[in-house]
C-alpha cells in the first residue's frame, strides 16, 4: 500500500471510529460509504490484523483497533501540529527593515515607538536612518520613508501615518524689525 493510500485509509478507520459508522465518516470525509469501507478493508489487510468487527448495525472496534488508534492518534496530531507550526511561522512578521525619517520626527514620533514594535514583533530587526535628506528608496535600499508634504514620484506608494500640526512662532525682536506677517510670504526674509 503506497504511502498516500495508507494515509487515506488511517484517517477512514480514525473517522470511521469517532463517528461510529462508515456513513458518518464518509460525510466527514467527504467520500462515499463504500470508499470508508474499502480503505479501512485495505488497511486491514495491509496490517493482516482486523480492526473493526463490522455488522450492520455497528461498528466496535478490536482490541488490536483500539492499540492501533491509539498511534494513528498521535500520528495525526503531530501532522496537524507540523501544519500549525509552518502556518504560524509563515504568519510571523519577521525580517530586516530599513526606514529613513527625518531627524526631528524620527526623535519625537518615531523613537518613543519602537521598544513596543520590537516587543510586538521580536523575529523583526529594524534600521533607521535619522536624515533630512531627501532619499531615493529604491537607489538606496530603503524599505520606507516616513516624510511630511506630497510625494512627488508617482511610482511609489503613499500612505498617511499621522497629522502633525504646525505653528508659526516669531521672537518680539523679529516682529519688530520686520513687522507681523499677515500671510506666509510676509515672513520671509533673506
Amino acid at each position: 500500500m503506497e504511502l498516500s493510500q495508507r494515509v487515506r485509509a488511517i484517517l477512514s478507520f480514525v473517522e470511521a471510529s469517532d463517528a461510529g459508522s462508515f456513513a458518518s465518516a464518509a460525510r466527514a470525509l467527504g467520500i462515499s460509504s463504500a470508499a470508508v469501507s474499502k480503505n479501512v478493508a485495505s488497511l486491514e489487510q495491509a496490517l493482516g490484523i482486523r480492526l473493526m468487527n463490522r455488522t450492520t448495525r455497528k461498528l466496535s472496534i478490536t482490541e488490536e483497533g483500539e492499540v492501533f488508534l491509539k498511534q494513528a492518534r498521535i500520528a495525526i496530531e503531530a501532522l496537524d501540529t507540523a501544519v500549525d507550526t509552518v502556518i504560524a511561522r509563515k504568519m510571523e512578521t519577521s525580517g530586516h527593515v530599513r526606514i529613513s525619517t527625518s531627524a526631528a520626527f524620527g526623535r519625537d514620533q518615531l523613537i518613543p515607538v519602537l521598544p513596543g514594535l520590537r516587543t510586538r514583533y521580536p523575529a523583526l530587526s529594524v534600521e533607521v536612518d535619522f536624515d533630512d535628506r531627501v532619499v531615493d528608496l529604491v537607489r538606496d535600499n530603503y524599505d520606507l520613508a516616513i516624510r511630511g508634504g506630497r510625494i512627488i514620484d508617482s511610482s511609489l506608494v503613499s500612505r498617511p501615518v499621522c497629522r502633525l500640526s504646525m505653528v508659526l512662532v516669531a521672537s518680539p525682536d523679529y516682529l519688530e524689525a520686520h513687522g507681523t506677517p499677515r500671510i506666509p510670504e510676509d515672513g520671509f526674509v533673506e
